[in-house]
């Protein structure tokens, strides 16, 4: 079973059949396997990390994750958790800066790698301006959807994209 986490990229937003279209589908179907997707829309790299250290992490054969934008995080509070796409409150906004996302963002890839360390995994970003050295950035024009996310065929282009680099290593 092949494990997916990301934002609605992953989830398959804006695609008529999610659920036999999107791209963590069309990758398990190759390699003949389950796919076990987690992914929610907005969601964040916070909520991405806190998932991998909620799983029994033996039953997956291998891992693909998409980071997310990084300004996007999660709150939690005795079992209530809420999403947020921006920072929610005036006094947090003039919290957030540039740098603390992209120091927030460095902090939770190298959690991700030091989970996944010795289990296979591919690392994929829609934060077009990374800087962290992900195994793909999704800066590649690809056929999308009216609200930007990949369309069939850009599901289609992602799966190619994560077969043709899990195959090559």
């Amino acid at each position: 079973m092949i494990y997916f986490d990301g934002c609605s990229v992953t989830m398959g937003a804006e695609l008529d059949d999610k659920e036999t279209k999107r791209y963590s589908r069309l990758v398990a179907n190759h390699f003949g396997v389950e796919d076990y997707n987690i992914a929610v829309g907005g969601g964040s790299n916070r909520r991405i990390l806190r998932n991998l250290l909620s799983h029994d992490l033996s039953q997956y054969e291998m891992f693909i994750i998409q980071m997310t934008k990084r300004m996007r995080t999660e709150f939690y509070n005795n079992g209530w958790q809420r999403i947020q796409t921006s920072v929610p409150h005036p006094f947090l906004k003039d919290m957030y800066t540039d740098e603390y996302g992209r120091i927030d963002e460095m902090i939770m890839y190298h959690a991700i790698k030091s989970i996944l360390k010795d289990k296979p995994h591919f690392i994929l970003s829609i934060q077009h301006d990374t800087k962290v050295p992900v195994d793909y950035v999704t800066n590649d024009p690809y056929p999308r959807a009216p609200r930007g996310h990949p369309n069939e065929e850009g599901h289609k282009f992602l799966a190619n994209l994560v077969i043709s680099r899990v195959d090559n290593t």
